[in-house]
């Protein structure tokens, strides 16, 4: 595995505990990690290091918490 692999939506959904459904809604709304569109299709893939990089930008500290933290 290195940071430039690219994954589904499926594959994320799985390092994120879920079916990768909100993965669709969230880009949608403008929100969620990063990600290539690789055809004109609409098919669309996540770099690693992208969603890896998006999970520790919401990593709260116990006392930190905010709402904005939680609306991305």
């Amino acid at each position: 595995q290195t940071p430039d692999d690219l994954l589904t939506d499926r594959e994320v959904g799985s390092i994120l505990g879920n079916k990768g459904t909100a993965l669709k809604r969230w880009r949608r709304l403008g929100k969620g990690p990063k990600y290539v569109r690789v055809t004109d299709g609409g098919r669309v893939l996540y770099r690693r290091q992208d969603v890896l990089d998006w999970i520790a930008s919401r990593t709260v500290e116990p006392g930190q918490i905010n709402r904005r933290s939680l609306s991305t």
